[in-house]
């Protein structure tokens, strides 16, 4: 077993204060392996790099490769989407380093809870990437009619497989021909192109939360101890105003790097939300059900029951729409 891990992350300058508490938990639960960062620079300041570099340790390396920003831009996202061209940057990771025999990709909205070795040493079996499935496989295995789906988050690279079988160009080939309006880019092109070469891993290597569904937040309470990569995928993030399950870890991190007073305006402004929510809020049980809370009672419910929808005051059932 490596004791080495070769971590590659991806961020701009927007990003850094999550890199940083994204390598901040990785180094707070590695402090006995030999952990190589490398940083998918897209227009980080000089500034704010020294900051990331303030993190490291005697067993720390952090590198910064800077990504030409002209490499994918031909592929252009309309004005309304909060996508970039950078998303694709995990795709040249095996080009990137070619001279590495693994490497694990992560987005930056994630927290390390536990040490990684077990996740980063496991048997491929042949297989060029490890994933894990996405929270909301079932959804996205419909829409694009493919037998699995796969969160994009954390992807564990056999760099020489990936470069045996040419994993860059079948992205890249596979982006520019098709014709299917892509919900999520980069992923969805990850997933029509790679089922046959990607080796499932436990939820717990990349457990997503999804704040709205609280069939996913009890799933991560229950077992939260077995939680080895904690991802805030969804739109509400740790620090953005809205109360998000699970945050504390963010901050916790947070506090240890040198952005930490930004927590405290963070954490004040989410008291005050809180409250609000508390007085008038929604809150969706999964896909099917929501509530429309006041004082903290569900004064509405609307439930999708095979295509219908049925509203409900107080439990009684008062109108339904087909």
């Amino acid at each position: 077993m490596s004791n080495r891990l070769n971590i590659c992350l991806s961020s701009d300058n927007n990003y850094v204060q999550h890199m940083a508490v994204t390598i901040q938990s990785l180094i707070d639960n590695h402090l006995n392996n030999e952990l190589f960062i490398y940083v998918l620079d897209t227009d980080i300041s000089e500034e704010n790099k020294t900051k990331i570099l303030s993190l490291k340790r005697d067993n720390v390396q952090i590198i910064f490769k800077k990504i030409n920003e002209d490499l994918f831009k031909d592929y252009n996202f309309s004005e309304k989407s909060h996508f970039t061209s950078a998303i694709f940057n995990r795709f040249k990771i095996p080009e990137f380093f070619s001279n590495l025999d693994r490497v694990l990709y992560m987005d930056v909205d994630i927290v390390v809870m536990q040490n990684l070795s077990d996740f980063y040493n496991m048997d491929m079996e042949g297989k060029a990437l490890a994933m894990i499935a996405d929270w909301n496989e079932n959804i996205h295995k419909k829409r694009m009619n493919i037998q699995k789906y796969y969160n994009s988050g954390v992807m564990l690279f056999d760099i020489k497989k990936c470069l045996q079988l040419d994993v860059y160009n079948l992205l890249m080939n596979a982006l520019k021909n098709n014709k299917l309006n892509l919900k999520m880019p980069d992923q969805d092109i990850i997933n029509l192109t790679c089922q046959e070469i990607i080796k499932p891993v436990d939820f717990t290597c990349n457990t997503q939360i999804h704040p709205n569904l609280s069939d996913n937040v009890k799933w991560i309470n229950d077992n939260i101890d077995k939680v080895k990569i904690l991802h805030y995928t969804s739109q509400q993030k740790p620090w953005k105003p809205k109360f998000v399950p699970f945050e504390e870890y963010y901050f916790k991190y947070l506090q240890m790097t040198p952005w930490k007073e930004n927590a405290e305006a963070v954490i004040f402004r989410k008291k005050i939300r809180k409250i609000r929510d508390f007085i008038f809020s929604t809150e969706k049980i999964d896909h099917n059900i929501k509530y429309l809370k006041f004082m903290g009672i569900k004064w509405f419910t609307r439930v999708k029951i095979n295509g219908e929808k049925r509203f409900y005051f107080l439990g009684l059932n008062i109108y339904n729409q087909k």
